[in-house]
């Protein structure tokens, strides 16, 4: 066996890369963390976390921590690291990191989650953090009493027009489609809402301001259209954070690991967990029962290909 080589390497320091990491160390393996740089993981902007079982009115950076914390107590090398490669090297599965540090793992759990989607609007750039933003737990206090839009269609695009509609004066939720595709109770918090308007159909083309954002220009219905705002909040979906991943595993056509229930992968010794598998539930307690998961897939690859099999008496 390679002297340098870890029982086990986690990539990302999210939910299901934190869960998988403490219940790994806590079995007496081996466990380096590659998390990724501080704040990382989507968790870490929810203000408020009120559907973990048994932890209400957590937020996302208070539960990111306590979870890395309890599993570098658990004995959990914690790394501000971040994968950019992973070659096969007889059984081991090699991680080049961004500090050209080099990680031959017995077995490797990816959980490196997602990032938010980009819509290639003109523009765009020049108003990061100056009324732009992928955050609405983040930001959204930056614009108390002001008039806002939401861009998207989806969960995140209803939860942040339902947080904004507490802090701006006015929020417009353009929807990409012709409907929602949020939960139904996440429809009725925004219809609840006294100042939120719902204007399906809507693309945005580009964006104005003189420093900071001023207004949008849109096609609603086949027809432009300018809106005045201070702030526009992207929420138009997830895309899986794998392009170092390309041609090693079974991907979908979207980019996400195909896995099975027990987070397996086609590679031997890979297991995959949280956000970045196919079909998964993108949900805190669905993240972190998959990384529990993989963790103990893991040490049944290395009881079963690594470590040789006690006789019986």
């Amino acid at each position: 066996m390679r002297p340098d080589s870890q029982e086990i390497v986690v990539l990302g320091g999210g939910p299901a890369g934190g869960t998988a990491a403490l219940f790994a160390a806590r079995i007496g393996r081996q466990v380096t963390v590659l998390a990724g740089p501080p704040g990382g993981s989507l968790i870490t902007g929810a203000a408020e976390i009120d559907n973990f079982p048994g932890l209400p009115h957590l937020s996302g950076p208070d539960f990111t921590a306590n979870l890395l914390r309890q599993g570098a107590e658990a004995g959990a090398q914690i790394l501000p690291a971040t994968a950019r490669s992973v070659e096969v090297e007889n059984r081991y599965k090699i991680v080049t990191d961004d500090a050209g540090r080099h990680w031959p793992a017995r077995a490797l759990i990816v959980a490196v989650g997602t990032s938010p989607l980009k819509p290639a609007i003109p523009g765009l750039d020049r108003f990061w953090g100056k009324g732009v933003s992928f955050c609405a737990w983040c930001d959204g206090g930056f614009f108390r009493g002001r008039r806002v839009a939401v861009y998207g269609g989806g969960n995140t695009a209803f939860t942040s027009a339902t947080i904004l509609s507490r802090l701006a004066a006015e929020v417009h939720l353009l929807l990409p489609k012709r409907f929602g595709t949020a939960f139904h109770t996440l429809q009725r918090e925004v219809a609840a809402a006294g100042n939120v308007r719902v204007r399906p159909g809507v693309r945005v083309l580009g964006v104005d301001g003189d420093g900071a954002l001023r207004s949008l220009s849109l096609l609603v219905d086949q027809e432009p259209a300018t809106l005045e705002v201070d702030g526009l909040f992207i929420t138009l979906g997830q895309k899986p954070n794998t392009g170092f991943l390309q041609g090693r595993l079974d991907l979908s056509a979207g980019g996400f690991i195909r896995a099975d229930a027990a987070g397996r992968t086609d590679l031997p010794g890979l297991f995959a967990a949280g956000d970045v598998v196919d079909g998964a539930f993108r949900q805190l307690v669905v993240a972190c029962g998959a990384g529990a998961t993989a963790a103990l897939s893991a040490e049944q690859y290395l009881l079963q290909q690594w470590e040789p099999v006690l006789p019986r008496r």
